[in-house]
């Protein structure tokens, strides 16, 4: 792959598997506190590597192993239990639910009929009909990969709603919004795997407007998430493209993790050894993995 991105996508896998215990933690019984510690960047990793299974990427058997840790946890009587038990988290259940159902590692189907059940019922905050737009989006991309029947109306109609559609001047400049539509397009194009180049010309300039100045910015997390997001609109490939995959490879550090926004290298060098790498995970993971499956999606489709 051009933009040395190929090198890149392989370091931060290799951080990712030396950090496996971390992402995907062992525990005799979970309760409600630690799951709910872990669980970002537990599906943040399995949404990671189900991405990664749908795309020719030279990192297919450690996504593999990867999904094979989740699937053990998932399934552990004692984390399912602690699971269900949290109204507010119901659809991350059901997220992790559709992915491990997806690459086969769901071997009981009740889980998924009583998963459908809670649905129906309305269970956790399914029939929360107050979400935000980007949010009701989610939740319909999550039932849908499920394979779920779905309270909410059809993703076209939900698109609509969203400001990859209603999005006019300015430009979004504060950090939730630009997360809110950066997600909104995700779910609307599968991750970039079914592209919808029919957004507006104001989506589309506000994207490449926002990718120049996350990726000039040094903003890491956002200008993965852009450049997947130029992907997902059916974009060619020009100097904002590059110019953001440049900011990711120039800051990927030795151990292949690419600092958060959040990262500091002299703070965390003041740090004791295992304070600096706690340190390091939590300001690192999640724009380590934005930018696995930025350069994931380089990859054709399998």
């Amino acid at each position: 792959m051009g933009d040395g991105m190929e090198r890149v996508l392989s370091k931060a896998m290799s951080w990712v598997e030396d950090n496996l215990g971390t992402f995907v933690p062992r525990a005799e019984s979970w309760t409600a506190g630690p799951l709910v510690r872990n669980l970002g960047p537990l599906l943040d990793l399995a949404i990671t590597c189900h991405l990664l299974r749908r795309r020719e990427v030279p990192v297919l058997v450690p996504a593999d192993k990867i999904l094979d840790g989740v699937a053990e946890l998932f399934l552990a009587e004692s984390y399912q239990r602690a699971f269900l038990g949290i109204a507010e988290r119901f659809p991350y259940y059901l997220w992790l639910l559709a992915i491990l159902g997806d690459s086969g590692r769901l071997p009981d189907p009740r889980l998924t009929t009583t998963a459908q059940a809670l649905v129906d019922r309305g269970y956790g905050t399914v029939a929360d009909l107050d979400r935000p737009a980007h949010k009701q989006l989610e939740l319909r991309y999550i039932l849908d990969l499920g394979g779920f029947a779905s309270p909410l109306p059809s993703m076209r109609e939900l698109r609509r709603r969203n400001p990859i559609e209603t999005l006019t001047d300015p430009v979004p400049v504060a950090e939730p919004d630009v997360y809110a539509l950066t997600h909104a397009i995700f779910f609307a194009s599968d991750f970039a795997t079914e592209p919808i180049p029919d957004l507006t010309p104001q989506g589309n300039a506000a994207v490449n407007a926002l990718l120049g100045v996350h990726a000039v910015s040094g903003y890491r997390d956002l200008a993965a998430e852009l450049i997947l997001c130029r992907r997902a609109l059916g974009r060619p490939e020009n100097d904002l493209d590059r110019l953001g995959r440049a900011c990711l490879a120039r800051a990927q550090l030795a151990s292949g993790a690419v600092p958060g926004p959040r990262f500091d290298a002299a703070e965390a060098a003041a740090l004791p050894p295992g304070d600096r790498d706690a340190y390091a995970f939590d300001r690192c993971y999640h724009t380590t993995l934005a930018t696995i499956v930025c350069a994931g999606a380089d990859w054709p489709l399998r």
